[in-house]
């Protein structure tokens, strides 16, 4: 959602035809997808100063005006939401002008570190599915977790999981579809072939 404060003049997207300060989540290609939304809409992306945040950063950025309007995610979002004083400016931002479900990352390797490091790679997958089964198995116990891990007590806060898929899960045509979209928005400046690309239980025996 790109959300802001009540007393800040800005309404609806239309309202940053102005210079602003606009937040995201750093390590993202949040920015590059906010100037792809901004100059779809007419408005000149170039104008505005974008700054990365990480979470913690998030939850006071607006409140200590270093930013005019952030673009929050969970679980942030909806911490923030709580606040008398936040408006929300779009809700969905990514997702309804760009895709949805936003499929916010994916891991990748090479065949090659694979089969050079193949008892390692199949310690991480184990893991990764391991934690993916807790999260669905233990929902509160997960929800716990994310609160202590970024220090959310109020507990009226609703915290959303987000949806994991182990790698045996994946469809490889969603994949395809955000990687065409992205390469569009040239957020991807190259064509990547997922073709064949997703291990097998065997590759990792």
């Amino acid at each position: 959602a790109l959300i802001t404060l009540k007393k800040k003049r800005i309404r609806t997207l239309k309202d940053l035809k102005t210079k602003r300060k606009i937040g995201y989540y750093k390590d993202s290609k949040i920015k590059q997808i906010i100037k792809y939304i901004l100059s779809e809409m007419g408005i000149d992306p170039e104008i505005h100063s974008y700054i990365p945040l990480s979470l913690k950063e998030m939850q006071t950025a607006l409140d200590e005006d270093i930013v005019d309007v952030l673009v929050a995610i969970e679980p942030v979002k909806s911490e923030l939401l709580k606040k008398s004083g936040i408006r929300i400016v779009d809700d969905g931002f990514i997702e309804k002008h760009v895709f949805s479900p936003y499929l916010y990352s994916t891991g990748f390797t090479s065949i090659v570190n694979v089969n050079l490091n193949r008892k390692a790679i199949k310690r991480l997958v184990l893991a990764t599915e391991m934690a993916i089964d807790f999260i669905r198995k233990h929902p509160d116990k997960t929800v716990e977790i994310i609160r202590k891990s970024f220090g959310i007590e109020d507990t009226t806060v609703y915290v959303n999981i987000p949806s994991f898929e182990k790698y045996s899960e994946i469809d490889p045509a969603e994949i395809r579809r955000l990687q065409d979209k992205l390469r569009d928005m040239q957020v991807l400046l190259r064509e990547a072939d997922y073709t064949g690309s997703l291990m097998k239980r065997e590759d990792l025996r």
